[in-house]
């Protein structure tokens, strides 16, 4: 196992499905995901449930109650396998070669740890700002 995803999930039953898509359909296929449902009152439950049914192989599911989202983060550091960890919240997604590329990066240059950039999309995925992390000549590190 090459990467843990933790996702700590709230109330999220509107965005959920979009972040699990975006998950499965990573081009690195070597890890697993996460899911802490930390006292969900809605159907994020019930989602989650759906997808853990369709891909078993990939999706642990983690029941605990609300204790907010760094103990969810925690609950799942617990239960990680993999080599790497990477957070993603459950309102968010990522583009299909995240993991692959983070990875990449990670191994080739022997790395702890790789911070990367997001975008700030609007709820019809309108780009509203870019964030992007300056980069570092691989001699300094």
């Amino acid at each position: 196992m090459t990467i843990s995803v933790i996702v700590p999930v709230y109330n999220v039953e509107k965005y959920l499905a979009k972040c699990l898509d975006s998950l499965v359909n990573q081009t690195h296929k070597e890890f697993e995901i996460i899911l802490v449902n930390d006292g969900s009152t809605d159907s994020s439950q019930s989602i989650i449930e759906s997808y853990q049914a369709q891909y078993p192989q990939r999706i642990i599911l983690i029941n605990q109650e609300n204790a907010g989202q760094s103990a969810a983060r925690n609950r799942g550091i617990q239960e990680a396998k993999g080599k790497y960890i990477y957070f993603l919240d459950s309102d968010d997604y990522i583009k299909p070669d995240t993991l692959a590329i983070m990875y990449k990066t990670a191994e080739m240059n022997k790395l702890d740890y790789v911070i990367d950039g997001f975008e700030q999309v609007d709820e019809d995925g309108i780009k509203l700002s870019t964030y992007s992390i300056p980069t570092i000549p691989h001699n300094v590190v």
